[in-house]
């Protein structure tokens, strides 16, 4: 019985330390076993946007202001150098492999191609690129820096580079202001709403540390939900693409990222 219970014991300490890969995982299972359930609750919207995604990232980053040390927000500050090159990858590095990676000559349908340029070519995305920052227990305070900072500023080179890799006649239209509107509601609104409940209550700080698990699940949960949306609304177009089109689009998106990451850790 004392066997038994380590190995529940492990199980379970592995299983909320590993929560995000391993939600990811089952998103990613039942988006496409199971699409109706999905895509029926991604179906809900409320003024035009999708309502479960909107409270999911409200949540996300509510949590996030609740959990924000100030200290850490200046430590990220300080941080130039890793501002610099956190700037410098993001908007100029990364983008270069999309030339080479939309003239692979792969037997794929045109939006898998054309999705691996936008990959390329695009900021991080924030909430999911916070996320696996502390994840990965990294500087919450920097990724987010970083990454509204850098989707503010690809406003200005996204179409540079989607204008030449895509060969599109004109400029690539996209919006600065409809993209601040989004940050500032779906982003900075609920931070600076959960920073300030933070620094004003006591209460909120010791429940914060007192539920610091709870709330890290609860983060990477809303997480989970939003790729889970995307997936079984996709299903069908994934499943039309067939096994191989997918195997190759799985391995085209494991040598992008491995290019990524030998670039980090080289300049590291």
């Amino acid at each position: 019985r004392e066997y038994l219970t380590s190995i529940a014991t492990r199980l379970r300490q592995t299983a909320l330390k590993q929560c995000l890969p391993l939600g990811l995982m089952l998103a990613i299972l039942f988006g496409v076993s199971v699409p109706i359930v999905g895509a029926t609750v991604a179906s809900w919207h409320v003024a035009g946007r999708g309502a479960v995604q909107t409270v999911c990232v409200w949540v996300i980053f509510t949590i996030s202001g609740m959990t924000l040390k100030t200290d850490d927000v200046l430590k990220a500050l300080s941080a130039w150098r890793a501002i610099l090159f956190g700037f410098a990858s993001i908007l100029f590095v990364t983008p270069l492999l999309a030339p080479a990676v939309g003239a692979i000559p792969l037997s794929l349908r045109p939006e898998f191609s054309i999705g691996f340029v936008l990959f390329c070519s695009m900021p991080t995305t924030i909430n999911s690129g916070v996320a696996l920052v502390v994840q990965a227990k990294g500087s919450f305070a920097l990724a987010l820096m970083l990454t509204v900072s850098t989707n503010l500023a690809g406003v200005f080179t996204v179409p540079f580079f989607l204008s030449i890799v895509l060969q599109l006649d004109g400029a690539v239209p996209i919006s600065p202001s409809d993209l601040l509107v989004k940050l500032l509601v779906l982003i900075l609104v609920p931070l600076v709403i959960g920073k300030v409940v933070r620094e004003v209550s006591m209460r909120v700080q010791a429940f914060v540390k007192a539920h610091k698990q709870g709330l890290s699940l609860t983060a990477n949960s809303c997480l989970v939900l939003i790729p889970w949306m995307k997936l079984s609304e996709s299903q069908a177009a994934l499943v039309a693409a067939g096994p191989g089109a997918l195997a190759v689009v799985i391995m085209v998106g494991i040598t992008i990222h491995v290019v990524y990451l030998a670039w980090s850790y080289g300049m590291a």
